[in-house]
Order: structure tokens, then sequence, then C-alpha cells
């Protein structure tokens, strides 16, 4: 399932987007060597979380200090092309 992202500044982040129905939230990160761009699925994400996410100072730093590592079901689900993000 992919969740519509929307871009945003950041030099970690390409873009963020949220499904309410599923409470699921994706984070697409800027291009790794390969060129492609990996995403990851964040599941059972309250709506207060995504907006607290969605309204960070910082993206990368609010990432690594509340999901990375931490967030239970986080997964990679896919790699692709930085055009087909938006």
């Amino acid at each position: 399932m992919r969740v519509k992202l929307t871009p945003v500044t950041s030099n970690m982040i390409s873009g963020i987007g949220y499904d309410p129905d599923t409470k699921t939230c994706q984070v697409a990160f800027k291009p790794k060597k390969s060129g492609l761009v990996s995403i990851e699925t964040l599941p059972n994400m309250e709506p207060e979380e995504f907006h607290r996410f969605q309204n960070a100072a910082s993206y990368g730093s609010f990432y690594i200090a509340n999901y990375q590592r931490k967030w239970v079901g986080i997964t990679k689900t896919h790699d692709v092309a930085p055009e087909e993000l938006f």
C-alpha cells in the first residue's frame, strides 16, 4: 500500500504521508547512492501523532528521536525512483 506523500524540506527526508483510514504513516528518505528512495511504513499511528510529526521543526531529528528503532512494527516497505514519489 502506498500513502500519498507530501514533499518536505529536510536533509534526511523527502516526503511524509498519512492515511487516516488505516492509521498508516509513510516516510520517504532522500535518495541513496543507487538513486532509489527508501520508503518506511509506520503502522498504527494516531492522527495526533502524525500531526506532531507534520509540524516538527526538523523532520529528520523528530524521526530519529521518536520513531527510528522505536516504533513498533516499522518496516521498510519498498524502494522507488525519486520521480515516482509525488
